[in-house]
């Protein structure tokens, strides 16, 4: 729902907070197709920018803001019965030094 600035902060700092290798934050959103989204999605993307300027993004929107707060994608979660899907993401680790 927030924008990529916003989203960005709140992951990166999320992400400071996390003990590499130990902690996973988990991200519950919904996750666009790359084209030919359907009229419910569509919707709600344009509202969430009408509301508060944020988006709702594709998996690769997904890993480019997740990996530029310092993280990884670990999996997402299938979207099941109407729930969106959740959004796993890790730390990054280097060589045995994390990256932030």
């Amino acid at each position: 729902m927030w924008a990529d600035n916003c989203c960005r902060n709140i992951v990166a700092r999320t992400a400071a907070a996390m003990k590499p290798e130990h902690s996973r934050v988990l991200i519950e959103d919904l996750v666009l197709p790359a084209c030919g989204a359907g009229l419910r999605p569509s919707a709600v993307d344009v509202l969430m920018y009408r509301i508060g300027g944020g988006i709702e993004r594709t998996i690769a929107q997904w890993e480019d803001l997740i990996d530029s707060a310092g993280l990884w994608i670990v999996k997402i979660g299938p979207d099941e019965g109407g729930a969106e899907p959740i959004i796993e993401g890790e730390r990054k680790v280097s060589r045995g030094a994390t990256v932030i």
